[in-house]
């Protein structure tokens, strides 16, 4: 008996995923065909161009046609955009529907599509949606979730909430929980907050810096959804005085300014990004001093630790730090950092660089 199963915003009935008949859907990106069409990108992931590092075409199309899609958004096609989209809870790919306009464009940028200008034509004129529910079903056919927050990331990640942090809470130093910073002016708080913010750019770094197709299709989805999220909040809350929408805090401060107008597109993005993208390292449940604060199969915790990893990716609102092969502009500074290190925001990071070296 099929069981009703609504998705890809459409009122048709799709058959479950069965895992003994439906597994060669799934997309293993480091053992793709050698005639997967591919596009090239430049260093940062942002426009086509040499060193032309291969990107899917099933991937890359689609996103970056969403990405001029959300460069038009007006705020009021935003918000409906928003509404349209319900909690989407899938774990597994959806099995093709032929009657489906989102299983067919699926099927046709796996098997048949060979080019950007043939995707452009084909998903340029349908609806913001159609175009994000093609996305979305094609991360659910990746084998392994691109985006992987490692035990060191997760640690770093699990003691700060830029969230928080915007709406109000108090600060909180790196390596010390019980110094709290309350009453702190809104500018000052923004400023020591990059003191985590170099932390986790250092521990994702780690990650992205081996190499390999999984690790370049992360950085190229995390980066992008970054700027997404971005046109999103601009178009949402345009500020009253002009701003560079690359300022690293930006986000942060629409956030903080107009939480009601940008919440919900952020926690649109950040669920999607958690369950759909971001993987946790197998050790994911041991806090620092080694024990187990967690079984390993507790989905909700998993869960829980995904959503704070991926809000924290798209708060601290950072691309250059993981443009491919970067080496100069990785941490953010006081510009007296050479005279004295030991108060330059970047002092945490060095600490875990330092720690990794002795070991």
């Amino acid at each position: 008996m099929v069981k009703p199963n609504q998705v890809h915003a459409s009122s048709l009935v799709h058959r479950e995923f069965n895992p003994c008949c439906d597994s060669d859907i799934f997309i293993d990106l480091e053992n793709l065909p050698p005639d997967t069409p591919m596009m090239g990108f430049e260093v940062t992931y942002n426009a086509l161009g040499p060193p032309d590092i291969p990107i899917p075409l099933f991937i890359a199309g689609p996103l970056l046609v969403f990405r001029l899609h959300s460069e038009d958004f007006r705020s009021s096609c935003l918000t409906d955009f928003i509404r349209s989209m319900p909690a989407d809870r899938r774990q597994q790919p959806t099995p093709e529907n032929p009657d489906c306009e989102v299983c067919c464009l699926v099927q046709w940028l796996l098997t048949e599509c060979q080019d950007y200008d043939q995707c452009f034509r084909r998903l340029y004129p349908k609806p913001q949606v159609i175009v994000y529910e093609v996305m979305k079903e094609i991360w659910l056919r990746l084998y392994r979730k691109p985006i992987l927050i490692s035990r060191k990331h997760l640690l770093v990640t699990k003691q700060i909430s830029f969230l928080t942090l915007a709406n109000g809470e108090p600060f909180i130093f790196p390596g010390d929980p019980e110094r709290r910073l309350y009453n702190l002016d809104w500018p000052l708080k923004k400023a020591y907050s990059f003191l985590w913010t170099n932390a986790l750019i250092y521990t994702l770094r780690q990650t992205l810096n081996r190499g390999g197709m999984q690790n370049d299709v992360a950085a190229f989805l995390l980066l992008n959804i970054i700027r997404i999220l971005r046109r999103f909040l601009m178009a949402l809350t345009p500020p009253p005085y002009p701003v560079q929408i690359c300022d690293e805090l930006f986000v942060l401060d629409c956030i903080h300014h107009s939480p009601i107008s940008s919440h919900p597109v952020l926690m649109l993005l950040a669920t999607d990004l958690s369950r759909l993208l971001i993987r946790l390292d197998n050790f994911w449940n041991v806090n620092e001093h080694g024990r187990e604060v967690c079984a390993p199969d507790d989905l909700s915790m998993y869960d829980c630790f995904a959503f704070t990893a991926s809000l924290n990716l798209l708060l601290m609102n950072m691309t250059c730090s993981f443009y491919k092969n970067n080496r100069t502009q990785v941490y953010v500074h006081y510009y007296d950092c050479r005279q004295h290190p030991e108060r330059c925001l970047c002092r945490y990071a060095r600490f875990l660089e330092q720690a990794d070296q002795n070991h």
